[in-house]
């Protein structure tokens, strides 16, 4: 599957480079293998987001329509990570307290189940 995925890819890669003979929107069929080939190298540049910006403003004033297309494809290759991960897009570093258990009786917060801070029991069946 691997093998034909890769097949399918130079494919259209090779009727990019065909189709820019005539039309310049073939360059955007180029850029879409390009950027799935090189996804590794790209995401090494993405950590340094400064150096990102770079690479991309040099690639869209060499050609507007692969700096478009490559960034639209890395972009939802990205996203289509992300989802594969099932990461959460909500990075809240709140944590769910427990609630405060009160004894009625004293009005103490509990230690535990059966006991408040003074050491009053709480909950204990006489026999």
């Amino acid at each position: 599957m691997e093998t034909l995925k890769k097949f399918a890819l130079f494919c259209v890669f090779c009727l990019g480079a065909l189709v820019t003979v005539y039309q310049s929107w073939g360059v955007m069929l180029m850029a879409f293998p390009s950027v799935i080939w090189l996804h590794k190298p790209l995401g090494v540049i993405h950590t340094n987001k400064y150096i990102a910006l770079l690479l991309w403003l040099v690639i869209l004033y060499l050609n507007c329509l692969f700096a478009t297309a490559a960034a639209l494809t890395y972009f939802f290759i990205h996203v289509w990570h992300l989802h594969q991960q099932n990461i959460p897009t909500n990075y809240s570093s709140r944590s769910k307290r427990t609630p405060r258990r009160i004894n009625p009786s004293t009005g103490l917060l509990m230690k535990n189940r059966h006991f408040d801070i003074a050491g009053n029991a709480y909950g204990w069946k006489s026999d």
